[in-house]
């Protein structure tokens, strides 16, 4: 893992879909550190300590995906559903109060999901960036699912529970307590 952590920075963009319609995407961009590839690759975010995933299967739930739970920064629940009858190790991307469902980890992002959490080091996961039509309706998602100390710029998140252990989702509350993510050995200013 390189000595600086991944930053986070703002980042809004409009343009015109094959169908005339404006899109607009909206949230937080990565820049990566000092000497790592301009461009890295799946296996470098990794070792940073960071997995990007956009989220799918949210046209089942566009209701639920248009709440505000799954704005930009706002923290989201990673929660296993073994009974899914289409993939037994699928998980469900839900609101913190496990209220709303807004779609789920795409197949081929559970690995590195479940390996970020097995790492043994704390995990935060927030909705990191939105796709909004032009009637601002919000209509996909990409997910940050961080290790402690991995980025820089988080706003307050409190720390996802273990995978394996999670509560039943409605009786979950928010920590009482949020910390910044912050790299070790760094001091807030």
């Amino acid at each position: 893992m390189p000595n600086e952590p991944v930053i986070l920075r703002p980042f809004e963009r409009q343009w015109e879909a094959e169908d005339g319609v404006l899109l607009t995407g909206r949230g937080w961009d990565l820049k990566v550190p000092r000497g790592m590839p301009r461009e890295p690759d799946w296996d470098d975010w990794d070792r940073m300590g960071v997995t990007v995933v956009k989220i799918s299967g949210e046209s089942h739930h566009s209701r639920d995906l248009k709440h505000p739970d799954f704005a930009p920064g706002q923290p989201v629940l990673l929660m296993p559903a073994p009974e899914n009858e289409f993939d037994p190790d699928a998980i469900k991307v839900v609101s913190w109060d496990g209220t709303r469902q807004a779609g789920w980890v795409p197949r081929r992002d559970t690995p590195d999901v479940r390996r970020a959490f097995a790492s043994g080091h704390p995990v935060y996961v927030m909705a990191l960036f939105e796709w909004c039509r032009d009637d601002n309706r919000r209509t996909s998602v990409k997910l940050l699912v961080a290790r402690d100390g991995a980025v820089d710029g988080l706003p307050e998140l409190p720390e996802h529970p273990p995978l394996g252990t999670m509560p039943a989702p409605r009786v979950l509350d928010p920590p009482s307590t949020t910390r910044r993510v912050r790299s070790p050995g760094r001091q807030d200013s």
